[in-house]
């Protein structure tokens, strides 16, 4: 009996229907919609998932998908005759995971996306679509293919075969080729049209990115990654940016310093989105773009490091902002172009890196709190190449005492406050250098004295500034410092002031012997001159008689005056518009000041 009945069951198995091996062919014979009966012959409308069946455009019809149209058999079959047409309407796609699609070089599929999955195609004619999407398959040599806003390589590695034809559209804005998990390699003969303008987008996490295709096209604008927050992508060759490069999410990893980063064209970094660049202490960084605004760049970690960095813009007038502190281990070049560290730090590494170059075509923008900090050896002088967004103004400092000074903080602003960090700009009204130092030690260590020389232009000159009688004033005590002053020093264009046995940190400007002048008259005797600048009348107010005498730039005399105890009045409606110095003196009194006729 069990013999038998095997039998029986065998012999029904092999006269059973297999519903995915056997399916309907539904003819096109009429243009009209898919999902419409007076389409197809015999009035009966295919599955849109079309399992084992067959679909059969006839030649001279189109058929508008008005449903998505997915082969998902190995069973099923999407054929075109002559010249047949499928077309969608609005957002319809085409998924091909499985079966066979066949056309000759007269058929077109014209849809809004369509997704070649593992198909087998023998297809030639003509294939366009808003979205392409290629998942490792094979295309034959003859297809034409053409991806209007997105050319998507989602797993494997797309083969065309010679002869084969792939273009982008030329749309505004330009389609983007999104590597997310796939590559693709082109044969000898095919064609890859890449010189119409096209974006690159990288989504793919843990990827590597430098040597692909996609990047050798002369069409290339935008480089995005957007691979997810946490993720990264590394390189494997030197990556060449000549447009824009976004850093939209994840981290571009520098990875072992074997290969660089290179903004070369007129490139520049995106400063949106929350991307960075993940560095290490042999990675490189090489700046030569022609753009004026190089953008913000951001590096992962919280120590963030690269080894080198150039900064070789073609434009002296670039500006590079880093939206995170930096250490360089190895070298900082100034040579074109300015980096701005915004509120963050640039750190050279103790003992590793060096900055070489700095000067006004190329230097450390400071002004929003920034810092350059740097390592001084015993007995060294270091430089700092800092300045402000329209003003070079670097600074030289020397240790006096003999001991190492660890981790020195360079910061410079425009402007010169009253009360060193608060209070009226004094720069306004003011003869100076239109500047402000400030040092920061974050070392700790020994009890430091070092010396700071200033530099700055003659533009930073404002209001008749001396520099015949400048110095170099600390900000102590709750005041500026005042000195007699001397001739300014020159370097090149530029003019220096030093101070020396500087024994803490600091707030420093350079001055000029009459800029403090009133300013101590006001503290010490509670004496004031206003307005300043004036037209007509000058007010001199004093808290004792004295005698006033005018001089002008040249030191001529040009007026004096008695004064008694208050308030009082001069008229130099007479004199003709300029600077003019003030001597007081008298038992109580005995200072110089400063005003402009106006």
């Amino acid at each position: 009996m069990k013999q038998i009945f095997t039998k029986i069951f065998v012999s029904l198995f092999l006269f059973m229907p297999f519903s995915d091996a056997i399916g309907a062919a539904y003819t096109a014979g009429t243009s009209g919609n898919f999902s419409s009966t007076t389409t197809w012959v015999g009035g009966v409308v295919p599955p849109s998932n079309v399992g084992a069946n067959d679909i059969i455009i006839s030649s001279g019809v189109t058929v508008t998908l008005d449903v998505n149209l997915v082969l998902s058999s190995s069973f099923s079959l999407l054929q075109l005759q002559g010249n047949g047409r499928l077309a969608s309407t609005s957002s319809h796609y085409i998924v091909l995971m499985g079966g066979n699609v066949t056309g000759n070089a007269a058929s077109t599929i014209e849809v809004d996306s369509i997704t070649f999955g593992n198909a087998t195609y023998l297809f030639d004619g003509s294939i366009t679509a808003n979205k392409i999407t290629l998942a490792g398959v094979n295309l034959p040599g003859n297809i034409n293919i053409k991806a209007e806003k997105s050319l998507y390589f989602t797993s494997g590695i797309t083969s065309f075969q010679a002869g084969a034809t792939i273009a982008l559209g030329t749309g505004t804005p330009p389609p983007t080729i999104v590597m997310d998990g796939g590559s693709f390699n082109i044969a000898g003969g095919v064609n890859f049209n890449l010189t119409t303008p096209y974006n690159l987008r990288y989504e793919q996490p843990s990827g590597i990115i430098g040597s692909g295709p996609e990047l050798s096209g002369t069409g290339l604008g935008e480089i995005e990654i957007a691979i997810g927050a946490g993720n990264f992508v590394m390189l494997d060759n030197d990556l060449t940016v000549k447009n824009l490069l976004k850093l939209t999410s994840g981290s571009l990893a520098l990875n072992n310093g074997t290969f660089k980063l290179i903004m070369a064209g007129n490139s520049s970094f995106d400063p949106g989105g929350t991307g960075s660049i993940q560095g290490s202490n042999n990675a490189e960084i090489v700046i030569t773009s022609s753009a004026t605004n190089l953008g913000m760049v951001r590096f992962a970690g919280s120590s963030p490091e690269v080894k080198n960095l150039e900064m070789k813009a073609a434009n002296n007038n670039a500006e590079l902002k880093l939206g995170s502190s930096l250490m360089i281990s190895g070298q900082l070049n100034l040579q074109s172009g300015r980096l701005n560290m915004q509120d963050k730090t640039l750190s050279i590494a103790p003992g590793l890196g060096s900055i070489t170059g700095g000067s006004a075509n190329s230097y450390i923008i400071t002004e929003a709190n920034g810092q350059l900090k740097q390592d001084i050896v015993a007995n060294s002088t270091v430089n700092f190449p800092v300045g402000y967004a329209s003003a070079y103004a670097p600074v030289a400092i020397t240790d006096q005492k003999g001991s190492h000074m660890a981790g020195v903080m360079v910061n410079v602003q425009q402007g010169v406050k009253e009360q060193g960090a608060a209070g009226n700009n004094m720069a306004a009204t003011k003869p100076l250098v239109d500047a402000t130092w400030t040092t920061s030690l974050s070392g700790g260590g020994p009890a430091v004295s070092y010396s700071l020389e200033a530099s700055w232009s003659a533009g930073m000159e404002v209001n008749s500034f001396d520099r015949n009688r400048s110095f170099v004033s600390q900000y102590t005590g709750g005041k500026w410092q005042n000195a007699d002053g001397g001739a300014a020093g020159t370097a090149g264009s530029m003019y220096t002031s030093k101070k020396d046995s500087i024994k803490a940190a600091g707030t420093f400007a350079v001055l000029d012997a009459t800029t403090l002048g009133i300013d101590n008259i006001v503290t010490e005797h509670r004496i004031a001159v206003y307005p300043n600048p004036a037209k007509d009348i000058l007010h001199l107010v004093v808290d004792d008689a004295a005698t006033v005498a005018l001089y002008n730039a040249i030191g001529q005399p040009v007026g004096s005056a008695n004064l008694i105890q208050g308030d009082n009045t001069i008229n130099i409606d007479y004199l003709p518009a300029g600077v003019y110095f003030i001597q007081l003196s008298g038992e109580q009194v005995n200072g110089s000041g400063r005003f402009v006729k106006e």
